[in-house]
């Protein structure tokens, strides 16, 4: 299942990425943010920037799939 942000939360996450620290120690990658060092991984999961862009009054209000087919999905 594909993420839904906001464009809020989308330019707040693309900030992250753009004002991070990385290195590469031990072959790993580490991120540095806002005091909390990140692995590649969990930097990915934690600021996310691929997904579906919608607005934030949907977003609020997302039902997202509906496999009963009874109500509307938002999308």
């Amino acid at each position: 299942m594909a993420k839904v942000l906001s464009h809020a939360e989308y330019c707040k996450n693309k900030e992250a990425r753009l004002n991070a620290s990385a290195w590469i120690r031990g072959g790993k990658m580490i991120t540095f943010y806002k005091g909390v060092y990140y692995s590649e991984k969990e930097f990915q999961e934690t600021f996310p920037i691929e997904g579906e862009l919608v607005p934030l009054k949907r977003k609020k209000h997302w039902k997202g799939d509906n496999p009963n087919g009874k109500t509307e999905s938002l999308k």
